[in-house]
């Protein structure tokens, strides 16, 4: 996307000397070109100034209506113009104003707009490049009469249009760049030499003076100038020539639109609506840019305008932009539908008040793809409404909705694994988690920011079964979004649950794939989901859990001691349980807690899983009359294990030698298969 930056018309005075009854003199003006914009760069800081708005290029298009008295000789071209209306509801409307009748003829001026036009393509055609149409706006011959009639070339009507918003007026949308040129005498003193008997001067050839001129033009264009006769994108050349016996006015306009307006834009409760369509081959929209046009002292004054606002379309989930300047926007509304284009921007306290504004459409080349002329007249035009805003989502998104999406998403993985659906758990440690995640500003990881790792929060939470934490995130990924000139797009919610369970499953090489083995896990057949999120971050937590037994009482370790109570599922015999020691938990930084991409039952604050074994083994009493042999100093045998007729297990083991440090002791209780299978994981603080 691209800053606009337009080119200025200035008036280059060439005058040459003028000696009574001697030589006429020439004083042209042009539209100088520049050939580069502000970028707004993508995820990026760009080190990019705005061109200053006086030097901004001068391109203009008017909403404007023109009340030209009708003539046979000009039926054709005033075809073009649009009928009279304000825009309803809005408090902006079209420039009224009033001109005088055309007076020259169509018949004298159309063999000069031929001549011009085919001087043009020959050259242009030589080079490769399309030829120009003949441009059948009224804008250009209008400009020529007023600046004849004022012997003196205009940036002004005498209404204070400036000259090329009558091109908008005659109906035209596109973008233009003028150039002109009166020659002749056209001082009153020189004027009154010439009518009398005493001096000859030189009389007006329209047409010698029109090859002329355009000669000059084309030996001077280059084809890489924005502004020259012979650059590629232009698509038709409007020839303005109005001419009296001893002076002559030239007026060129060239044009390039390459969208249309489906409805006339419009400015009310300060925003901006714009509606657009690019014609086929077109690019597309890139920004808008707003101008202030204020009123100038005289007709004969220079051209004055101030860019006051450049609009871009909002970045996109997780997109960063930086925007060139201060008076740079993002779009309150952007939407592409259909190929039309639909921008709603707020304008409230970004524009200078009511007056006259000229909006500048980009769209993928080094010129205007169309200019807009609006007037702003009511002062409640550029009040913003409350009762208008709306929230920047849609819709408030629901947990319970997003719950129900990623489980969907889940399950979809899990059957083309050919692994049994998992239903949605009650346990809110997932969710606590990715809260802690959103509020911590950690992207993700498995330790929350007290130093507790998944299995500590799952059975501070109620939890006594087996789980498994898949922990991810996703974020704009800047520290600047606060800065003015940095948009952070907000990020889709649905868009990102989805990209993270995708990348889980088919992109987790770098994990060893440890994520997509637990989703696909036969062996869970529940899910408790996390979701948390804001603008620019969201946390997804996965805990999948599984229960094979349930505790008639808690699990505790008071005085060192042991005490089990459970009763395991009917079918399942008991093997070793097991006791895993991790230090009292202290807080973590969030760049500690995103450096360890796993965890492990037990060894504190590490993922060096492979160097993490129990501090406690519990044993079964041997039968009587046998003893275990070569017991490791972690192996302690219960004094207790009685099997009660309903199922129930009760254990008793002293462990005050092996549990004396304070810190959490996470009890896992395995089977007596072939292939162990944990059965239960309970953390006990000590």
């Amino acid at each position: 996307m691209r800053a606009g930056r337009w080119v200025c018309l200035g008036l280059v005075f060439a005058l040459l000397a003028l000696a009574c009854g001697g030589d006429s003199r020439v004083v042209t003006f042009d539209g100088s070109a520049e050939s580069s914009r502000e970028q707004v760069s993508a995820s990026t800081d760009v080190n990019s100034s705005a061109s200053p708005a006086e030097s901004s290029r001068e391109q203009v298009s008017a909403s404007t209506d023109v009340n030209i008295p009708a003539s046979p000789d000009e039926e054709p071209d005033q075809a073009r113009r649009p009928s009279s209306s304000d825009s309803s509801g809005s408090g902006s409307r079209r420039l009224d104003v009033t001109f005088g009748e055309v007076s020259t003829p169509l018949s004298e001026v159309a063999p000069l707009r031929a001549l011009a036009v085919d001087l043009v393509n020959e050259r242009r055609m030589g080079l490769g490049r399309s030829p120009l149409a003949v441009g059948d706006s009224l804008a250009a011959q209008l400009a020529a009469e007023e600046s004849l009639a004022n012997l003196a070339m205009l940036d002004y009507t005498q209404d204070g249009l400036p000259m090329e918003a009558l091109y908008t007026a005659t109906g035209g949308r596109g973008a233009l760049i003028s150039s002109g040129q009166i020659s002749g005498y056209f001082d009153a003193e020189s004027l009154d030499q010439c009518r009398s008997a005493l001096v000859v001067c030189e009389r007006t050839d329209a047409a010698g003076a029109l090859a002329t001129y355009i000669g000059t033009r084309l030996d001077a264009a280059s084809a890489h100038d924005t502004a020259s006769l012979l650059f590629p994108d232009w698509e038709a050349l409007h020839v303005g020539v109005a001419y009296s016996e001893y002076t002559l006015v030239i007026v060129l306009q060239l044009e390039h639109q390459s969208v249309a307006y489906l409805e006339e834009p419009s400015v009310s409760d300060g925003l901006l609506s714009v509606d657009l369509l690019p014609f086929d081959g077109a690019g597309a929209i890139e920004n808008v840019d707003i101008y202030h046009y204020p009123q100038p002292p005289s007709p004969g004054s220079a051209l004055v305008r101030t860019r006051v606002l450049s609009i871009f379309e909002p970045p996109g989930s997780g997109q960063i932009i930086t925007l060139p300047d201060d008076r740079s926007i993002v779009a309150d509304h952007w939407s592409t539908e259909g190929g039309s284009t639909s921008i709603v921007a707020s304008v409230a306290g970004r524009l200078s008040g009511p007056g006259l504004y000229g909006m500048v459409v980009w769209a993928g080349s080094e010129i205007p793809a169309s200019q807009y002329f609006l007037i702003l007249d009511e002062p409640t035009a550029l009040r913003s409404d409350p009762s208008t805003t709306q929230d920047a989502r849609d819709e408030v998104l629901k947990l319970e909705d997003l719950r129900a999406f990623a489980l969907e998403l889940i399950n979809e993985d899990r059957r083309s694994y050919g692994a049994p659906p998992v239903r949605l758990g009650t346990n809110p440690a997932a969710q606590i988690h990715a809260e802690d995640s959103l509020r911590s500003g950690y992207l993700a990881g498995h330790w929350t920011s007290g130093g507790m790792k998944p299995y500590m929060l799952y059975t501070q939470t109620g939890g006594a079964g087996v789980i498994a934490e898949n922990a991810s995130g996703r974020a704009t990924g800047s520290e600047n979004c606060d800065q003015p000139t940095v948009v952070c797009g907000e990020i889709d919610v649905l868009d990102s649950i989805e990209t993270l369970q995708w990348s889980m499953v088919y992109d987790d090489a770098h994990a060893n794939w440890g994520h997509r083995d637990v989703i696909i896990d036969p062996a869970y057949d529940t899910v408790n989901i996390g979701i948390a999120f804001s603008d620019d971050h969201v946390a997804f937590y996965q805990h999948f859990e599984y229960k094979r037994l349930t505790h008639v009482v808690p699990p505790s370790l008071d005085g060192g001691i042991l005490e089990l109570w459970f009763r395991p599922l009917t079918g399942l015999g008991i093997g070793h349980i097991f006791v895993f020691y991790d230090p009292p938990p202290t807080p973590k930084r969030p760049e500690e807690i995103t450096r360890l991409t796993a965890y492990c039952v037990g060894g504190g604050f590490t993922d060096d899983c492979a160097n993490v074994g129990p501090v406690a083994r519990v044993f079964k009493p041997p039968p009587a009359g046998s003893r275990y042999v070569d017991l490791e100093p972690e192996d302690v045998v219960a004094r207790a294990w009685n099997v009660y007729e309903d199922g129930r297990v009760k254990v008793e083991a002293d462990l005050r030698h092996l549990v004396a440090a304070p810190g959490v002791y996470t009890i896992v209780i395995v089977s007596d298969s072939g292939n162990p299978e944990q059965l239960s994981m309970y953390s006990v603080v000590r």
